[in-house]
């Protein structure tokens, strides 16, 4: 697993419009798939998005983007496809809270 650092977007109505990394995603990313993950209690849940790559290698098979901010995970959460962008590459994976949620993630 990579634990990778990312940059939030914003439009100029200050709406989060995407979530920036580099040079994170495989150049093979065939059934790549997402869970946004939460832990903790009201008022300190935690979120992190994981992104799964299965013909990746190791460490980038799977990727953690960790502590996502409320804002972000809210824009997620009302079905809107967030784009997830390697700066390096150019390569993208669209990702919405409502599609594959799980609880209690470490």
């Amino acid at each position: 697993m990579l634990i990778a650092s990312y940059v939030v977007g914003y439009d100029q109505f200050e709406r989060v419009g995407h979530l920036g990394v580099d040079k994170v995603f495989p150049a093979d990313m065939d059934r790549s798939h997402y869970e946004l993950c939460s832990s903790g209690e009201s008022g300190s849940r935690r979120h992190d998005l994981l992104i799964f790559f299965p013909n990746a290698s190791i460490p980038v098979e799977v990727i953690c983007l960790p502590n996502l901010p409320e804002l972000v995970v809210e824009t997620m959460n009302t079905g809107t496809q967030l784009p997830v962008v390697d700066f390096s590459n150019g390569r993208v994976i669209r990702v919405s809270g409502l599609a594959a949620q799980r609880l209690q993630c470490a």
